[in-house]
């Protein structure tokens, strides 16, 4: 679907679509996260394996629906490093941070030397990210 296709969908002009949105990754990444992202988990009975699982699962959940997987596909192929992508950052990421900072019971993998002592949540995060990106680019 092109810009204009999106201008002529929403009755507006194509000068007004790409006013707002110069490029069509920019377009895609708020239509994909800037309204109705999931709800992550916001708390976390253990044990530590059952609220990981719980954790992947709801993202693996939300990254395999096919507007997500066609969209981030997308995105990968379309958008460079400066490309702006808003809703990225507070629709998805911040929500899934908030999440992963309940995940407090990391701390006892910690204490079995599952990750290194100091690990802070942001390198996780960074991890399953990486982690997921891969899985998005395997048919």
């Amino acid at each position: 679907m092109s810009q204009s296709d999106v201008a002529k969908r929403a009755g507006v002009t194509r000068q007004l679509v790409y006013r707002w949105w110069a490029v069509k990754a920019s377009l895609v990444s708020e239509a994909l996260f800037g309204f109705g992202t999931p709800e992550w988990p916001a708390a976390y009975a253990g044990p530590l394996g059952a609220d990981l699982r719980m954790f992947i699962g709801a993202i693996v959940d939300y990254a395999c629906g096919p507007d997500v997987r066609a969209g981030i596909a997308g995105l990968m192929a379309d958008a460079y490093p400066d490309t702006p992508l808003p809703g990225l950052v507070d629709g998805l990421l911040v929500p899934l941070r908030a999440s992963l900072t309940a995940l407090n019971t990391i701390r006892g993998a910690v204490t079995m030397h599952v990750l290194a002592d100091q690990t802070s949540p942001d390198v996780v995060v960074e991890h399953v990210t990486q982690l997921m990106t891969w899985a998005l680019t395997q048919p």
